[in-house]
């Protein structure tokens, strides 16, 4: 029943934009004028008694003169009237609801009540909500746009989705200059109803989708969040999470945001790493890793990676990123550097990274580097680290021929090619990245943000193998059992009764009683003082 209301609102046969304006700037003209725009297939219903046409389509005074089923409404209305329109929704029976306005528990006060009251009438009628206190939702496979902020012409759907708990987040990356291909983005806002994980199962469900982006300030479900991260990972999705909150200015943010807790970030770390979820620091780099793993879902077999530079200085930077990023390369083996020699002027002095420029630049002599290290067992990966600006210029037309060299050699399941640009200024060149891409090898963008994304891969967790849970008879005797533990020697036998290890521990009363504690258990020993 709930993946049925999920699909909905998400993958909706009909739509009704409940406000639709012909004021250019609200979020009802937006809404509905997105949906024409890219071309939603399934009946548009806008509702407004003021109007009896905008945009081309008729409108209706209310939903009871909409002619046929509605799956998702869009309520682009102000807090206090998003109860009567949830109602309304409800007794047509339509499947879900995008509420985008603020003012509910964001707000405090009569916002909390107010959130209340809808999560109620969603839950009577059975109806996914989402939102409030957000943007709402695409989907471009099925040109379902539930937004009102202006896209970009030209964005097509792919393999990578966000949900984001930041609509701001939301705008920016859904205009996808980074042509990452956003199948969908889902804003996720208060989550008075629908949490992340509704939307993680949603997406698990779905096999065109490769990598799921998650830009988090809490976690409100956490093992509802752990079941649907297993589920898309199990379907072969990569999960990439960038977790805010990590600062004590970052972590009131987050309160002041959404009214959510930011909690404690060591925590956060080790649940994500536990159900195999790609932790990163920037949103640069969650695109970069999404890149990546768009192209390469799974780790390599052997991570050792070669960079191949047309500069000594930028040899020696990748390298240096590269190893803070956790991007292992051992020194190169003597075989391929007498190979290698063998091309380069005598006076260069072949190693990982390797700058390939030599004497300058040299179609053949280049081919034949990629030769040598494609047919070294020893090397894993070759990262193509080059200057190849969207404007063209510098050495665009050298990285095209690369590219063509690279794509004559493939498949090599052996072997794993990356090029990266070096500047994220100015972009990827559309030339090179259109040959890239129909070879299947990824271009990342930013040598920082590129050497970060490939440590993220070759660094990705595998889910911890799932604990099940305690029956409840056995937690409640636990439960009990650690409410009645009163001492530290209580509570550290307790954990040692459940199979953690613990070290002795003692109470003592005075210096003597410390001394003698100590002994007995045998140096060194740490003690806690208290009042």
């Amino acid at each position: 029943m709930a993946e049925m209301r999920l699909d909905r609102l998400l993958r909706p046969r009909s739509i009704a934009v409940i406000g639709a304006s012909t004021r250019e700037m609200s979020f009802g003209f937006r809404a509905l004028n997105n949906l024409k725009t890219y071309g939603y297939e399934g009946p548009i219903y806008p509702v407004n008694p003021r109007y009896d046409e905008i945009l081309g389509f008729k409108c209706y005074p209310s939903l009871d003169a909409v002619p046929g089923p509605v799956d998702a409404a869009f309520v682009a209305l102000a807090a206090e009237r998003a109860p009567d329109a949830l109602e309304e929704c409800g007794r047509h029976g339509v499947g879900g609801a995008v509420v985008v306005a603020s003012g509910f528990a964001d707000a405090g006060g009569e916002g909390i009540e107010l959130q209340r009251r809808i999560v109620e009438i969603a839950k009577r009628h059975d109806m996914a909500l989402n939102g409030p206190n957000n943007l709402g939702a695409i989907n471009l496979f099925d040109r379902a746009t539930l937004w009102p902020s202006t896209l970009l012409p030209g964005i097509e759907a792919g393999p990578v989705a966000l949900v984001t708990q930041s609509g701001s987040v939301g705008i920016a990356t859904s205009q996808d200059e980074r042509k990452l291909g956003l199948g969908y983005t889902i804003t996720a806002g208060n989550e008075a109803a629908l949490t992340v994980a509704d939307y993680i199962d949603f997406l698990a469900r779905d096999e065109r989708i490769k990598v799921i982006m998650l830009f988090l300030e809490s976690i409100r479900r956490p093992a509802a969040f752990a079941a649907a991260v297993r589920k898309a990972r199990a379907s072969g999705q990569a999960v990439v999470a960038l977790k805010v909150g990590v600062s004590e200015s970052g972590a009131r943010a987050v309160q002041a945001h959404t009214g959510a807790l930011a909690g404690e970030d060591a925590v956060y770390d080790a649940f994500l790493r536990a159900h195999g979820v790609v932790r990163v620091h920037g949103l640069d780099e969650m695109q970069e890793t999404a890149a990546l793993l768009s192209a390469y879902a799974e780790r390599p077999g052997n991570s050792d990676t070669v960079p191949v530079t047309l500069s000594g200085g930028q040899a020696a930077l990748f390298a240096d990123l590269a190893a803070r990023a956790g991007v292992s390369g051992r020194e190169l083996s003597q075989a391929t550097v007498a190979k290698l020699r063998q091309v380069l002027p005598a006076y260069a002095n072949p190693r990982n990274p390797l700058d390939a420029f030599g004497a300058g630049w040299n179609p053949e002599i280049f081919d034949t580097i990629i030769d040598i290290l494609t047919d070294d067992p020893e090397v894993g990966i070759v990262a193509f680290s080059m200057d190849a600006p969207g404007s063209g210029g510098a050495d665009s037309s050298w990285v095209s021929l690369m590219a063509d060299m690279v794509g004559k050699r493939l498949p090599r399941p052996d072997k794993r090619y990356v090029f990266v640009n070096n500047l994220s200024v100015g972009g990827l060149n559309p030339h090179v990245r259109e040959k890239l891409d129909g070879y299947g090898v990824p271009y990342l963008l930013g040598m920082t943000a590129a050497a970060a994304a490939m440590g993220n891969w070759l660094g990705m967790p595998d889910p911890l193998p799932d604990v099940p849970l305690a029956e409840e008879a056995v937690a409640a005797r636990w439960r009990g059992a650690a409410a009645k533990a009163g001492t530290d020697p209580e509570r550290f036998a307790l954990l040692r009764e459940a199979g953690v290890p613990m070290a002795d521990c003692q109470v003592a009363e005075s210096a003597e009683d410390a001394v003698a504690a100590a002994e007995a258990m045998g140096y060194p020993v740490v003690m806690k003082g208290g009042a």
